[in-house]
């Protein structure tokens, strides 16, 4: 199975923290430390509001605690 990636701007406006809070529908997962970013990379299941897709967020998360999309990939059932 592979998966599809999507392009971020679909989902421009959308994909602030808050938007992301309120459509996790499994907790984060680690995936590995950036190190030369100093950034954590972690996973989330989304849904997307107004659709039936489920597509997997990437973010980085830095010491100030700003989170930041890096992509988004639906994968392919």
């Amino acid at each position: 199975m592979g998966q599809q990636l999507i392009k971020k701007e679909i989902f421009k406006g959308q994909l602030d923290p808050g938007f992301l809070a309120k459509s996790i529908l499994k907790h984060p997962q680690f995936v590995r430390f950036d190190e030369e970013k100093n950034e954590a990379i972690f996973e989330f299941i989304i849904g997307i509001p107004n659709t039936d897709w489920l597509v997997i967020a990437g973010v980085n998360l830095n010491e100030r605690g700003k989170v930041r999309v890096i992509d988004i990939v639906m994968p392919e059932l």
